[in-house]
């Protein structure tokens, strides 16, 4: 991506920003009657839709590059979603449970026609494909900008991260910020960080399908962790029902594979530190210390066996199974937009740097 498309995007995204905050400061007074959760939820929906504008930008601005992988992105997204729809339309016909998609009521189509006839089924799964064509591609563009923001991040701070990393001597001169990043790593203390060096993982290993599952599968695990975490806290149900707490996780469902996106850039560059035994990796000590703070912040197990016993096991799993399906769908699309689409130029633009601070 060209200097000069890279600053385009950034005079966008400042413009998109400046309308969303003030789109979501117009509607906060209404949106407020609907209570905290409603508040939150109309105004992630709005930063969602504005992120995916800019998404839809980065997209086109990068088109080149889009073309290598749109083609089987949008060829598993017909299918995904047509078989989805055929379920959805089977279910709904044989049981007439009402369905709720994006808030659209599968039964409202009954005002039209008789969906129970051959040719009212077939309206129905069509308008259910379309729908659930529509969500897909919308998140692929929100997702888009959300690591477009994330890729910005990293384009600093993954390299003053690594030369903070390198400059580490264990001793009380070395500053807060960079024994705050040992700390993070997992870093032993029985290795020399000065011997820090990258081994670039070849891009036909980068974008491997092995790869990419990996990364859904890491993803999943850490927002799963969180959505128990912040759903399940006793504090928080005993302010609110276990219904909003539940809403405050799923609401940025889609967005929540974006905290991982850091970690396989360091997997990607391949920062590591030799050992006698075995070389430390960067990214395996960061992954260490995440799944470390995550069981460690207040007993996981005592919050799920507490929750279990006060609002019901059944009724907990039920809901988590919906989030996980949900999650994993994200963190897939998260993962394809990541590897496939910005994580080659941008690894190329962190090793160049780390190669001028003397790190290759």
């Amino acid at each position: 991506m060209s200097e000069r498309t890279r600053a385009d995007l950034g005079l966008y995204f400042r413009i998109i920003v400046v309308l969303a905050v003030f789109t979501i400061i117009i509607t906060l007074p209404f949106t407020l009657r609907r209570g905290l959760v409603g508040a939150l939820s109309t105004s992630f929906n709005i930063a969602l839709a504005f992120l995916a504008v800019h998404g839809a930008i980065v997209l086109w601005r990068g088109k080149d590059n889009f073309k290598t992988w749109y083609r089987p992105l949008l060829k598993w997204s017909v299918i995904v979603a047509a078989v989805l729809a055929a379920s959805l339309t089977i279910i709904y016909i044989a049981t007439g449970v009402p369905l709720n998609l994006a808030g659209f009521e599968l039964r409202s189509v009954e005002r039209l026609m008789n969906v129970y006839s051959g040719e009212g089924g077939t309206f129905l799964f069509l308008m259910v494909w379309a729908l659930l064509m529509g969500l897909t591609w919308f998140f692929v563009a929100a997702l888009a900008g959300g690591t477009w923001m994330v890729v910005q991040v990293e384009r600093n701070g993954i390299p003053a991260l690594v030369v903070e990393l390198k400059k580490q001597t264990f001793g009380k001169g070395d500053p807060w910020a960079r024994r705050t990043a040992a700390w993070l790593l997992s870093f032993p203390r029985v290795l020399s960080p000065s011997t820090i060096r990258l081994d670039v993982e070849p891009m036909e290993v980068r974008q491997s399908g092995v790869r990419i599952l990996n990364a859904v599968a890491w993803q999943v695990a850490i927002g799963s962790v969180i959505g128990m975490y912040v759903s399940l806290n006793p504090t928080l149900l005993a302010i609110v029902p276990f219904a909003e707490t539940y809403a405050l996780v799923s609401i940025p469902v889609g967005l929540m594979p974006l905290l991982t996106l850091p970690l396989l850039t360091l997997e990607a560059i391949g920062a590591k530190v030799p050992g006698p035994g075995s070389d430390y990796y960067v990214y395996r000590g960061g992954k260490t210390r995440a799944l470390q703070l995550l069981l460690a912040l207040g007993g996981l197990f005592w919050i799920v066996w507490w929750a279990a016993s006060n609002v019901g096991l059944e009724r907990i799993a039920l809901m988590f199974a919906v989030y996980v399906v949900l999650l994993t769908i994200f963190s897939i699309m998260a993962s394809f937009v990541y590897i496939r689409f910005f994580e080659d130029g941008l690894v190329s633009e962190i090793v160049a740097r780390l190669k001028t601070d003397g790190i290759d």
